[in-house]
């Protein structure tokens, strides 16, 4: 576990319409203290003093993002300023260090975290993947809105994304998971954890939610059912 002071930056890459040229700055696994220090260093950074509450200075977004638990913002900076601006950030505030993405991706599998495109497909509902945090109930009108009161409301849902605990070595993205004759999923995400071994996500048919299930996994491998986050 992370001391209050310690943060993880993982630097990755994202293209929308709207910033195409941007890359993102995860900070995970923060306590609300390190994010405090965070804004502190973005104002060293960018010498503004309105940044928390505008959430932007010029070309750098900020947002707090909660995941995995726990505290944490996105940084949305130009490509060509992300080095400089994480080089300033680990300069600035002690104790922080710079992660690869191998160490993010087992945080995210083992907290139960869909990965969009990765464990969803363009039919997936959000409820299906457990993104109720997404979603407002309370909201009005909005696309896909008959979809998701059939599946909160008249208990719809037929689908859901679990645990899996190989049990073996991880299997590739697509290996079938079984449930005697029939396939009830496929992994969409497996990692070895430093924690858990073996592990992976999967959208299971509602004939496998039962966490203990055991499944088979391709033409010879095995793994149970778990609850997320893993455990």
């Amino acid at each position: 576990m992370s001391t209050p002071t310690e943060m993880f930056i993982e630097n990755g890459e994202t293209t929308t319409d709207l910033v195409p040229s941007f890359s993102v700055e995860n900070m995970i696994n923060m306590r609300a203290a390190a994010i405090d220090r965070y804004s502190t260093a973005l104002r060293l950074i960018h010498e503004a003093d309105d940044i928390a509450a505008k959430g932007h200075v010029g070309n750098l977004r900020i947002a707090s993002l909660p995941r995995v638990g726990g505290p944490a913002v996105s940084i949305i900076a130009p490509r060509a300023e992300v080095d400089s601006i994480v080089g300033k950030l680990l300069k600035s505030i002690a104790d922080s260090r710079r992660i690869d993405s191998g160490v993010i991706e087992a945080i995210r599998i083992e907290n139960g975290i869909a990965r969009i495109g990765v464990d969803t497909m363009d039919k997936t509902i959000a409820l299906e993947a457990r993104l109720e945090r997404a979603i407002s109930l309370n909201k009005g009108c909005y696309l896909g809105q008959e979809t998701i009161e059939r599946a909160t409301a008249r208990g719809g849902l037929k689908k859901r994304m679990f645990g899996i605990k190989f049990n073996g070595p991880a299997p590739s993205a697509g290996a079938s998971l079984s449930l005697g004759d029939n396939t009830v999923g496929r992994v969409s995400s497996a990692i070895r954890s430093p924690r858990f071994g073996a592990i992976g996500l999967a959208i299971l048919h509602y004939s496998a939610w039962q966490p203990g299930t055991e499944l088979k996994v391709g033409e010879n491998g095995t793994a149970v059912v778990a609850d997320l986050p893993f455990k």
